[in-house]
């Protein structure tokens, strides 16, 4: 079996890459530069003009995470055409010709941003009518409503993965950054945000996943897949803290969400206060998976 992974300097890419050779599976990879991997094609910026032809010979799985995420200094002038040139015109160009060689199974990885940023009376899942809140996740989701309404009922499977923050060792990012906050051995006022609930999935949870899209039965279905323990944002960095042996002090602050919004920052609350929680049933039905690690072994794992 030979498998096209997509954007291979890729946090997840990397990791699954490594993760697929160990089941001896034969891997090539896409990347924007020059690599010196005999298995690795160099494609450039991907968008529509995108030639995939020569990375597509003779294999039977695409699994495309190359794409356009959050840009933190966004310096484009029309950011929703940059992420639309990366993440659907890109996706369709590569789609179109993984189906004319005779592609088995497109394993599209979306965001859980198509659904919402954030949970009310229910868990997000694959039901939920789609409510993507900024341009990276609208461009996902054009990708996406394009992949089912032409491939559904092809002979080619399209899995589309819905995943939350991605965590694991050298992981970028918020996982980045609340490492370095809690390195910093200083007292923080985490214990503010300790009554929401949140999913995250560990990279060899998500791993897992798509090694199970790979080994089973072509299936074709959008699936939201996380950890199975949802936790608040205060244990999160607890365990953080914990796994690192520091001994930053984690305190709360009365009336944070106020002054916050006082100043002009109240969307920082917002996003640590706010409740994500993903019911990942589907994707365990569908595919008997179950994720291998719980929330507490994936923090220590990619710490330690």
């Amino acid at each position: 079996m030979k498998i096209l992974v997509t954007g291979k300097n890729g946090f997840v890419a990397k990791n699954l890459c490594q993760k697929l050779r160990e089941e001896n599976l034969v891997v090539v990879t896409t990347t924007r530069n020059k690599d010196d991997d005999k298995h690795n094609f160099q494609l450039g910026d991907l968008n529509v003009e995108t030639d995939w032809s020569q990375a597509l010979k003779e294999v039977d799985i695409v699994v495309h995470l190359a794409a356009r995420v959050h840009v933190m200094q966004e310096t484009s002038k029309d950011p929703y055409k940059e992420f639309m040139k990366s993440n659907f015109e890109a996706t369709k160009k590569l789609a179109e010709e993984a189906y004319k060689q005779g592609v088995k199974k497109f394993i599209f990885m979306s965001s859980i941003f198509v659904n919402g940023l954030s949970t009310n009376s229910h868990p997000f899942s694959e039901n939920d009518f789609p409510n993507p809140q900024n341009d990276y996740a609208l461009s996902k989701l054009q990708a996406e409503e394009y992949l089912m309404k032409t491939y559904a009922n092809s002979q080619m499977s399209v899995v589309i993965i819905r995943p939350p923050m991605i965590y694991g060792r050298d992981a970028k990012g918020n996982w980045e950054s609340l490492i370095k906050i809690c390195n910093l051995r200083l007292p923080l006022p985490f214990k503010s945000f300790n009554k929401n609930k949140r999913n995250f999935i560990y990279v060899e949870n998500l791993n897992s996943f798509i090694l199970s899209v790979i080994n089973k039965e072509p299936k074709t279905g959008i699936y939201t897949i996380s950890d199975n323990e949802a936790i608040s944002t205060y244990e999160f960095v607890k365990q953080i803290c914990k796994n690192l042996k520091n001994k930053s002090y984690l305190f709360s602050i009365p009336f944070l969400e106020k002054i916050l919004s006082i100043i002009g920052k109240k969307e920082i609350y917002d996003k640590l206060a706010s409740n994500l929680v993903i019911n990942n049933s589907k994707a365990k039905k569908d595919f008997d998976w179950n994720p291998p690690y719980t929330v507490y072994e994936g923090i220590k794992k990619s710490i330690n």
